[in-house]
């Protein structure tokens, strides 16, 4: 294994993180997911070395635990950027190498090679402060000044969490594009499943200091073990349901919207809110006595106090 993290654990305040124990292999894009406070992003400062912890960080086969966080190889792109306001872009970039004081010439050849490898306007605007740089370029720049200097793991704490959705669309394209151009090794803190499944080869969930399900994402998402992973990877909601669509005595049965189809043999419910999601499909808030669910449907002209008969796909659900 390229990273292994074993019995990590780490105190702030009250919070208690660990023990926590994975490993990933050189190359990996680790996304890890879990609600707020869960410790995801105390983990990756106690990787780092940034908090004291216990344990071990065996990074290529070399214990790092007891190395300085300088020493450690590894670099860590903070939430809200950490851009200096009184330097340029290019000064902000270059600072790792000013501060091992690498000779000027070298500097201005690495800086203005990482800008235009990662592009998107960046090159261009390496003479702006930050308060002149939108969004996107501020993350560019953040990015470009952990990855100018030479790493083995690059951590990313909430890289999309200051974008709106507009935005992210397109920084989370080129995240991705510069992720894969460099070929290295990166551990990514998340709070959507979609970023984790568009950018990660591998997911890991925690709750409550404690990583509760590691595996390839698409598996996580498809096979979530317990119903706190199920809700956190559900974006458009989880539907939980007893004495419905032949969910076991004395058990629930949970699924995702999409897992509903209409079908003449199935359960009659009342149409009571309809939300559009895009021009053919809607979310649809479903009644049938006491019981709500979601579903995502056509659209197909269907009002609201109108009725429709539903089914469920099994394959696409859960019984916990």
């Amino acid at each position: 294994m390229y990273l292994e993290i074993k019995e990590l654990e780490a105190r702030v305040g009250t919070f208690k993180l660990g023990p926590v124990s994975f490993s990933i292999e050189k190359g990996d894009v680790l996304a890890i997911l879990g609600p707020s406070g869960s410790g995801k992003s105390t983990l990756l400062r106690a990787i780092c070395g940034l908090i004291p912890s216990t344990g071990s960080v065996i990074l290529n086969g070399v214990d790092m635990s007891h190395f300085q966080p300088h020493l450690r190889r590894m670099a860590m792109m903070f939430q809200e950027y950490a851009l200096f306001p009184h330097m340029n872009t290019f000064k902000n970039i270059s600072f790792p190498l000013t501060v091992k004081k690498v000779k000027k010439d070298e500097i201005d050849g690495k800086v203005k090679k990482r800008a235009r490898e990662i592009d998107g306007g960046l090159e261009e605007s390496l003479s702006f402060m930050p308060k002149n740089l939108p969004e996107g370029l501020k993350q560019a720049t953040a990015f470009a000044r952990e990855t100018v200097r030479e790493f083995d793991i690059l951590m990313l704490d909430e890289p999309f969490s200051r974008l709106d959705a507009y935005q992210k669309q397109f920084v989370r394209a080129d995240l991705k594009k510069n992720l894969l151009n460099l070929g290295k090794t990166y551990i990514l803190v998340v709070s959507d499943v979609l970023d984790a499944l568009a950018i990660s080869n591998r997911m890991m969930i925690m709750i409550d200091g404690k990583v509760v399900q590691d595996d390839l994402s698409m598996n996580v998402y498809q096979h979530p073990k317990t119903l706190d992973v199920a809700i956190l990877t559900s974006p458009l909601g989880l539907n939980v349901v007893r004495d419905l669509f032949g969910a076991p005595s004395g058990k629930i049965l949970a699924f995702r919207p999409d897992a509903i189809f209409e079908s003449e043999s199935g359960t009659e419910f009342e149409i009571i809110s309809i939300d559009p999601i895009n021009a053919k499909y809607s979310l649809f808030h479903l009644k049938n006595g006491n019981v709500e669910i979601m579903a995502y449907l056509k659209n197909n002209s269907k009002k609201v106090g109108e009725r429709l008969r539903v089914d469920l796909n099994h394959d696409k659900s859960w019984t916990y």
